[in-house]
């Protein structure tokens, strides 16, 4: 049991770095582009911009939730993995591992894009300065979040965790 918890860490300790590699060289290999297609798509479907239909209220805890994900992910992991063998836990682990790998790294090649948190600063203009604005007023710790992010985009930064892909957005 102890070696494989042992092994189940150096997979998502792999994992990881994998991602932030593959993470990094997105605009690389596949320049942004998927953003004003998204964006449409969203405006055709919900009349306005998707992040305008969150309530102001909500956007608060949202903001505190957003940053958390990554060890509120890890500690599932954790947790999976002190979870005795058994053909579910391998069907869960499994399916984590291909979700994330799948969906999540091929779907941010398929369809490269920054998100609107990003996309004033990497296209110009000021389309999501709205978005930005309430962001700043309502959940300051995404914005520090994203400041961060972008620092080390900008920065070619490779720090695990970063890099910038926004579709599919795997941890919401």
């Amino acid at each position: 049991a102890i070696w494989s918890y042992l092994l189940g860490f150096q997979l998502v300790g792999v994992q990881i770095a994998l991602l932030t590699w593959l993470k990094d060289m997105l605009p690389l290999a596949i320049p942004y582009w998927a953003d004003g297609p998204l964006a449409d798509l969203d405006r055709l479907v919900l009349g306005v911009d998707a992040w305008r239909t969150i309530p102001a209220w909500l956007v608060s805890p949202l903001g505190v939730a957003y940053p958390l994900w990554a060890f509120v992910k890890f500690v599932a992991l954790a947790l999976m993995l002190l979870l005795p063998a058994s053909r579910l836990k391998a069907q869960a682990l499994l399916a984590y591992f291909l979700t994330v790998a799948v969906l999540g790294v091929g779907g941010q090649y398929l369809l490269s894009s920054v998100g609107p948190i990003f996309y004033d600063r990497v296209v110009g203009g000021n389309e999501f300065a709205d978005l930005t604005s309430r962001l700043r007023e309502l959940a300051p710790l995404t914005l520090a979040t994203s400041d961060y992010l972008w620092t080390a985009y900008v920065g070619h930064d490779v720090v695990i965790g970063n890099g910038i892909s926004a579709m599919p957005s795997m941890h919401v």
